[in-house]
């Protein structure tokens, strides 16, 4: 069994691509260092590089691809909920064609009343096996006959025999066309190896850069992937939370947050009609200070890294 593709890249896509831009720019830059070291390296080499991760950038990603199944889902959800209805409505007729009602579980399972639980929680295979034993059931021409009725008992109106069957039928060709628009495996994979390749290309470019560049350290940083990566993405901080009435949980709307870095001047923010608030900082030492008209004040210390939010919730006390 061949082995899945799997991303060789240690971050985002749409990082790599940032990643990859900015590389091949800096070895623009030093175009002529790469050229006398490898005689490969050329601004065609450059132009081909970044040609490809275009084309790997414009193949279709699992969003674009899923788009198709989800719409798709909704039609089936929705078609569904009529063979579920139908199937229901075939119960009914059942019933009257049936006087003996020790017989009507019998009935039921015969036209597919064991799939039923599983077709309505969206079990599609279900769904499919309860459509096929009701259309079963219902040409019988022994259970047919009954379900018509005779005048004047009449029962089943003879158009639901064929509306049965077309919900079934319509069910049946958007089913099989979900199906094929969640098969994204190729796809997928074929994305992620056009964007292992383009990785590839450009840690060959990077390591060169590394080695052409050795005495050279600040130079050397621009051909080092995690480092551009930094570059790109800087790890940040921040604060958020939400500020309410104590023993209530009413959310105070307005409340004045301040935001003061040690030894800087503090930054005043106001919650939000939901009575909360998030700001992004750096790092450092910081005192968080809650106020608002008629509740008694809050203060918080906080010693805050460049490793995301961090919530921080008030509960304000009426003065």
């Amino acid at each position: 069994m061949s082995q899945p593709i799997v991303p060789e890249y240690p971050c985002a896509q749409k990082d790599l691509y940032s990643v990859i831009d900015t590389s091949w720019a800096n070895f623009q830059l030093k175009l002529t260092n790469f050229t006398n070291f490898k005689g490969l390296y050329t601004a065609a080499y450059k132009t081909s590089a970044l040609a490809a991760m275009a084309a790997a950038k414009a193949m279709p990603d699992d969003a674009t691809r899923n788009a198709a199944a989800e719409t798709l889902r909704v039609g089936l959800v929705k078609m569904g909920d009529i063979c579920l209805l139908n199937f229901q409505t075939l119960k009914r007729y059942i019933e009257t064609a049936f006087t003996d009602r020790d017989v009507w579980d019998i009935q039921f399972k015969a036209a597919g009343q064991q799939y039923y639980a599983d077709a309505a929680n969206k079990d599609w295979e279900s769904m499919e096996l309860l459509n096929q034993a009701a259309k079963n059931y219902i040409a019988v021409p022994a259970n047919n006959t009954l379900l018509l009725g005779t005048a004047p008992n009449l029962n089943m109106p003879a158009a639901f025999q064929a509306a049965l069957t077309l919900a079934a039928t319509n069910f049946s060709a958007q089913y099989l066309a979900f199906k094929s628009a969640e098969e994204t495996a190729s796809a997928t994979a074929a994305k992620i190896n056009a964007n292992n390749l383009c990785y590839r290309t450009l840690i060959g470019m990077l390591k060169d850069g590394q080695v052409i560049f050795a005495n050279d350290e600040e130079t050397k940083k621009m051909f080092v992937f995690s480092t551009l990566w930094d570059l790109i993405n800087p790890p940040v901080a921040g604060i958020k939370g939400g500020v309410k009435v104590t023993g209530t949980n009413v959310p105070i709307v307005g409340a004045t947050i301040s935001i003061q870095k040690e030894g800087e001047v503090a930054l005043d923010i106001l919650t939000d009609d939901e009575g909360s608030y998030s700001h992004q900082v750096g790092a450092g030492k910081y005192t968080i200070t809650v106020s608002a008209n008629g509740y008694v004040s809050q203060s918080k210390m906080v010693d805050m890294k460049a490793d995301g939010y961090k919530t921080f919730d008030f509960v304000m006390v009426a003065v």
